[in-house]
């Protein structure tokens, strides 16, 4: 079963620029256990002191989704859209999707024009229905965001698929690995960043790196799993549904702190695999040269269909980077060696 939290995320319309929806949800809950500040972009930073002065950890997770915004209105009431995020245009024909405008949500479907079979966006249109512009205009105003319709759905196995699963999946992690570390705090002190516009720029990270200046950081996001028809694992490592948390080496990943996620896994019997990449393509990309530098450490959760509204993750793999989180901060002593 979906816990209701995670359930209440995915639902929530958080597009790149246009994440308060998610960030409203993470605020309240944050704030029964930590301390809850958020900044001019809309980053939300939740705090948990520790017990033993062992310096900061900033746990990164961002909560924006791929989406798109309303560009023009033409005379018949057809919507034109503008991407937000690395979305590609022809995952949205034939979509439901939700407009969301300052009096509510506004449902549409996105059809396209001409015959082509990989249309660019100036090739779609959205029709909700409208007589004409005016019509449209009464309801939509141009710039509002767009998202996918695609409530959690259930599957066998104790999968389910969503939209947004990348990346309010991290964020439910944070904040549960979060809730258990207040409980029982750690020897350091723990901030966890919900994040805005990942999907681009990365600039929520960037901005609360800076600001926060830990001492080392925790990047959470999703990864490609491995597990699906013509996907290869010969490139990143091989990370099927199931397969626990996803720990990246590579160059944004600090030697020292892998080296410590994989063996907080090990010793905790944490399910996990080693992804290999020369970019995360994370918040960690801004996250490591932030400042004067912050060693940097990535675990994802495998998951299907990038991007799309039928994202697909398995809960024992969230389960899996929950107790990763949680370990990993809890053994996070002073004096851990961070030259390289």
């Amino acid at each position: 079963m979906i816990p209701p939290l995670l359930d209440e995320l995915l639902r929530a319309a958080g597009p790149t620029g246009f994440e308060g929806p998610v960030a409203a949800i993470v605020r309240r809950e944050a704030a029964a256990f930590a301390d809850v500040s958020d900044d001019v972009h809309g980053s939300t930073t939740a705090v948990v002191r520790g017990t033993a002065g062992g310096g900061l950890l900033g746990v990164f997770a961002h909560c924006d989704e791929v989406g798109a915004m309303v560009s023009h209105i033409d005379d018949d009431g057809f919507l034109s859209l503008h991407g937000l995020g690395t979305l590609e245009a022809d995952t949205l024909v034939d979509q439901r999707i939700e407009v969301m405008t300052h009096d509510g949500v506004v449902p549409g479907v996105v059809g396209k024009r001409g015959p082509k079979r990989r249309p660019a966006w100036a090739d779609l249109y959205v029709d909700i229905g409208a007589g004409g512009r005016d019509d449209a205009l009464r309801l939509i105003a141009l710039g509002d965001p767009v998202v996918f319709v695609g409530p959690p759905v259930e599957l066998a196995g104790g999968r389910f698929a969503s939209k947004a699963c990348d990346n309010r999946v991290s964020v439910y992690v944070a904040l549960e690995a979060l809730r258990a570390l207040a409980a029982d705090p750690p020897p350091c002190d723990i901030a966890v960043v919900a994040s805005v516009q990942e999907e681009g720029s990365y600039a929520g990270a960037a901005t609360s790196a800076f600001r926060l200046a830990p001492d080392a950081a925790l990047v959470l996001d999703v990864t490609w799993a491995t597990d699906t028809p013509g996907a290869s694992p010969h490139e990143h490592g091989h990370h099927p549904l199931g397969s626990g948390a996803a720990i990246l080496r590579g160059p944004e990943v600090h030697p020292a702190l892998f080296e410590h996620a994989v063996a907080q896994a090990v010793a905790g019997g944490i399910p996990y695999t080693v992804e290999v990449a020369q970019m995360s393509l994370t918040d960690a990309a801004s996250v490591y040269v932030a400042g004067a530098g912050i060693p940097t450490a990535v675990v994802s959760t495998p998951l299907r269909r990038y991007h799309s509204p039928a994202e697909t993750v398995q809960l024992s793999d969230i389960d899996a980077s929950i107790r990763l989180v949680e370990a990993f901060a809890r053994s996070l002593e002073p004096g851990l060696d961070l030259r390289r």
